[in-house]
């Protein structure tokens, strides 16, 4: 009989494993409050172990939730309470194990939010950049193209349209083969999110002016030879404070650009002048500020 209580020990055992209640003890790493909102649970995995601190000095202890669409912190307490605060009026978040809550215990972890991009409250936009187009040597004889690499200033401002639109207008300048050029844009921007570290895309079409070919564009003659600029490219607007990102982006531009030289197009000296067109093909960076 001794033998026979031996032998259903490990069945009870297993039995008994079995039927008890299940509990994850899954870690909460410190990403937790980074992650889209969820609809909360309501079973007993859920632990109230995340402590918002406001800039008013208010504690909230709960379980916390991040809407990025609407920028809030949702919070529901153990009492069921939820309470909803934006995010920049969180100085802190603090994350504590399951059982040692503050202010006894130091946090596991701590996280800062980015409350300081408030560009859906901004209603333009000014880009400061200084940018280094790459296109290859110039081939043309004489030389009419760009250098190797072309360094300029730019400038792009215009209005902000919702959230992540942009449209304005821009314009840079540089000087190549004694030739004085301000090339004039329409400027379109995209912002990909509302986060500190925001992607961007953008988007340039528009003509060049000189101070030697006279030449223009006529919207009856896009697609003809002529004094052009257009261009795209990605890049990452990171906020430094609440009216001022440290921007950068890569991109391709394309421009058309006129020169006026003699030609001896005539067996009658003198020698006559004529247009010549260089197409630029290059890689731009462009690094800088945004307002």
């Amino acid at each position: 009989m001794k033998n026979l209580h031996l032998s259903l020990f490990p069945a009870v055992l297993l039995l008994l494993l079995v039927s008890a209640p299940s509990e994850s003890f899954a870690s909460i790493g410190s990403n937790t409050v980074l992650t889209p909102l969820q609809s909360f649970q309501d079973d007993d995995t859920l632990f109230y172990n995340q402590v918002v601190i406001l800039k008013t000095g208010e504690r909230i202890v709960g379980r916390i939730e991040y809407d990025e669409d609407t920028d809030r912190y949702s919070i529901k307490t153990k009492e069921g309470d939820i309470r909803s605060v934006l995010s920049r009026d969180v100085a802190r978040i603090e994350e504590y194990s399951r059982t040692y809550l503050p202010p006894t215990y130091h946090p596991t972890s701590s996280f800062t939010p980015c409350d300081i991009r408030q560009r859906e409250e901004q209603w333009y936009f000014v880009e400061v950049r200084l940018t280094a187009m790459y296109a290859g040597s110039d081939d043309s004889d004489p030389p009419i193209g760009l250098s190797t690499v072309t360094i300029a200033p730019e400038l792009a401002a215009g209005f902000r349209l919702g959230e992540h639109w942009g449209l304005g207008l821009g314009a840079t300048y540089f000087s190549a083969n004694d030739v004085d050029r301000i090339p004039v844009f329409i400027h379109a921007r995209y912002q990909l999110n509302l986060l500190c570290l925001s992607p961007f895309l953008y988007a340039q079409a528009g003509t060049v002016f000189d101070n030697q070919s006279e030449d223009n564009i006529a919207f009856d003659k896009i697609f003809h030879p002529g004094p052009k600029i257009a261009g795209f490219g990605i890049g990452l607007d990171y906020a430094l404070n609440s009216w001022l990102d440290l921007s950068a982006d890569l991109g391709y531009r394309y421009m058309q650009l006129p020169t006026r030289l003699p030609c001896d197009c005539s067996d009658v000296p003198p020698l006559r002048e004529a247009l010549f067109y260089n197409e630029s093909h290059g890689v731009l960076l462009r690094v800088g500020v945004t307002f």
